[in-house]
């Protein structure tokens, strides 16, 4: 018996197996392709800063590009805590966060961008808008550059202060 014929034999011995390894490896193959668009649990924690008593809500909007993906709504029926927590699950990729602190004096608005996914907890600081406030005009919040720092700098998380009375751009 030559070599063609006993390949022929081992093949039609094992053809179901060979066939069932085939198609598991192909499964693998297209899986793989969809792993790093499967959304996870990305855990924020917001620093309100030493005014966070005079806070009264918090409303997040998650984004990539211009679409919105998430949102979130904190109400806090006295002061508002020093830190926030929020899980959401977004697919690894870059984002903003557009977030509104609603205080007595008027709305405060801004941005902040982070990568999904990280390890730990993303912290975003966002009492630099309320202490640049201070700083801005009589009657009229205008762009302020941000003065504090960061809290845990990285790469993935930096800052654009910006706050404005009236929409968001």
């Amino acid at each position: 018996m030559g070599l063609r014929a006993r390949l022929v034999e081992g093949f039609l011995t094992y053809r179901i197996r060979i066939a069932r390894a085939v198609a598991v490896v192909g499964i693998l193959i297209i899986a793989a392709q969809f792993v790093p668009v499967i959304p996870r649990e990305v855990a924020l924690r917001y620093d309100l800063g030493p005014a966070h008593a005079s806070v009264a809500g918090l409303e997040l909007v998650y984004q990539a590009g211009d679409e919105d993906l998430a949102s979130a709504r904190f109400d806090f029926r006295e002061a508002g805590p020093r830190l926030v927590d929020h899980t959401v699950d977004l697919a690894p990729g870059h984002y903003d966060v557009r977030a509104t602190l609603e205080t007595p004096d008027g709305n405060l608005r801004f941005i902040r961008h982070f990568e999904a996914p990280a390890e730990g907890v993303v912290r975003l600081e966002l009492f630099d808008v309320a202490l640049a406030r201070s700083a801005a005009p009589a009657g009229r919040l205008g762009q302020v550059a941000c003065r504090a720092q960061p809290l845990n700098p990285t790469p993935a998380q930096t800052s654009l202060a910006w706050h404005l009375l009236g929409t968001l751009p």
